[in-house]
C-alpha cells in the first residue's frame, strides 16, 4: 500500500559486475634444447574475455637462459624489453581454435641441465579504456595454471571489497609533545585510533571518521613518560600500527 511503498532508485554512476578471467600458459612440452625455439601460448576462456580489448601483462624469466624474439597469433602483440607485453584485438580480443589469445616465441641459449621459470605477473585488463574502471587481474592460486579475478567496479568499492587496509606514516619519531600521523584510506569509513604501551596497555584511545583517500590527525604525547609506544588504527578492514619513541 501507499504507507509502505518504496519509490524507484536511480543509479547515478554504472558498474561492471566483476567476473572471472582464467589465463594460463600453455608451452611447447617438447624437451628444450640449445638453439631451438620455444613456443609459449596465452590461452583463456571465449566467454571470458568477451569485453577485453587490451590485455596488458609480464612474463618474467632467466634473459641468460632464453630470449623473446617475436608473438603471433590473432590479436596484435607489442613489447619493447621482450617482458612486458600488450595484447591487442581487433578490436575484441578473439581466441584461436585452441583458445590461444597469443603466442611467443623465444631463442633457447639452455646449456644441458639448466633450467628456468616463466612468472605471469602484473596484468591489467582494458587499462586504456576509463569505462572499464581501471580493471586489474589478481592471482587467486599458483602452479602450472594461473587463475586471475578481474576486478571491476568503482575503486572505493573494489577496495573495500578486497580488504585494502589503511596505510599510515606518523612523524617526528622520536617525538616530544605531538605526534603527526598521515592516513590514506581505501573509502570512507570510521576507525579507532589507540596508543599503547610497550607491554600492550592502552594509554589512550578515541574514534575518527576518515574520508577517502589522504586523512591526518594529531595526537598530544607531552603526558606521556618517556620510552616505545605503538599507535594503532583499526578500521572495518582490519588494523595497522607503528611504533614510535617519547622522549623528554
Amino acid at each position: 500500500d501507499a504507507d509502505n511503498s518504496i519509490s524507484p532508485i536511480t543509479f547515478t554512476k554504472s558498474y561492471i559486475f566483476p567476473h572471472p578471467v582464467h589465463l594460463w600458459l600453455d608451452a611447447d612440452k617438447t624437451p628444450l634444447t640449445s638453439q631451438s625455439v620455444w613456443k609459449v601460448k596465452l590461452k583463456g576462456l571465449p566467454n571470458e574475455v568477451r569485453d577485453l580489448r587490451t590485455i596488458d601483462l609480464a612474463i618474467n624469466y632467466s634473459t641468460d637462459l632464453l630470449g623473446y624474439f617475436k608473438s603471433s597469433g590473432t590479436n596484435s602483440v607489442s613489447s619493447s624489453d621482450g617482458k612486458s607485453f600488450t595484447i591487442t584485438g581487433s578490436p575484441l580480443i578473439s581466441l584461436g581454435s585452441d583458445s590461444s589469445i597469443a603466442e611467443c616465441n623465444f631463442n633457447v641459449y639452455l646449456t644441458k641441465d639448466s633450467t628456468t621459470s616463466l612468472i605471469l605477473k602484473n596484468i591489467s585488463l582494458n587499462s586504456n579504456d576509463p569505462k572499464f574502471m581501471g580493471c586489474v587481474a589478481y592471482p587467486l592460486s599458483s602452479g602450472t595454471d594461473f587463475l586471475y579475478l578481474n576486478a571491476c567496479s568503482d575503486r572505493s568499492i573494489r577496495n573495500f571489497m578486497l580488504g585494502k587496509p589503511i596505510e599510515m606514516t606518523i612523524h617526528p619519531n622520536p617525538v616530544q609533545d605531538e605526534i603527526e600521523i598521515d592516513l590514506q584510506s581505501p573509502v570512507s569509513q570510521d576507525a579507532t585510533v589507540e596508543i599503547l604501551d610497550a607491554l600492550g596497555a592502552q594509554i589512550l584511545s578515541g574514534s575518527e571518521s576518515l574520508a577517502s583517500g589522504s586523512n591526518k590527525m594529531h595526537l598530544d604525547t607531552k603526558n606521556l613518560a618517556g620510552g616505545m609506544y605503538v599507535v594503532r588504527i583499526t578500521s572495518p578492514n582490519g588494523h595497522v600500527s607503528q611504533n614510535f619513541v617519547k622522549v623528554k
